[in-house]
């Protein structure tokens, strides 16, 4: 098993959606790090490893990243049936030299239109009216949002702890 070192976000949803119990998420974790995961940074080289065959199974891998792949015929598949929702922010630089087309890009970016552009890139919109191109969306979803990030440091120490990162 491969994942990525800096996915907390896996604990967080865990612990605060599907088991609703830090104890609960904690056991499960332990349980996966007994199978000793190796960790990579980037989650394009942990698909990268997967296409080939250097692990069976990845963690905290992002599901857009593998029906190109699976096209191309590399011989993967990936769960639907939960997983994991973090935020993915866009932002306005303080002293931007075009601030009103910066204003403009953002809106657009999360309107329907701007999100149909993301998912034709392959993304998975958020937007509740426009459905990603593959199927990549998840049954359920267990979202992180401002609430869970607060918990960050508590849940982050437990993750390394569990697996042994710096």
């Amino acid at each position: 098993m491969i994942a990525e070192p800096r996915d907390v976000e896996l604990l967080i949803g865990l612990a605060t959606h599907k088991f609703k119990n830090d104890e609960k998420a904690f056991d499960y974790i332990r349980k996966l790090a007994a199978n000793n995961v190796e960790f990579h940074k980037g989650h394009s080289e942990l698909a990268e490893f997967l296409v080939a065959g250097q692990a069976a199974a990845c963690l905290t891998c992002y599901a857009h990243h593998y029906p190109l792949r699976i096209k191309k015929g590399a011989p993967l598949g990936y769960m639907l049936t939960e997983g994991i929702a973090t935020i993915t922010a866009d932002a306005l630089a303080k002293d931007a030299p075009h601030p009103n087309t910066a204003k403009l890009f953002y809106r657009w970016s999360a309107s329907e239109e701007g999100q149909k552009a993301y998912a034709a890139g392959g993304r998975l919109p958020p937007h509740p009216k426009v459905e990603p191109v593959e199927k990549i969306r998840p049954a359920k979803l267990y979202p992180i949002g401002t609430t869970e990030i607060k918990q960050w440091p508590k849940y982050e120490k437990v993750w390394k702890e569990i697996f042994k990162l710096r």
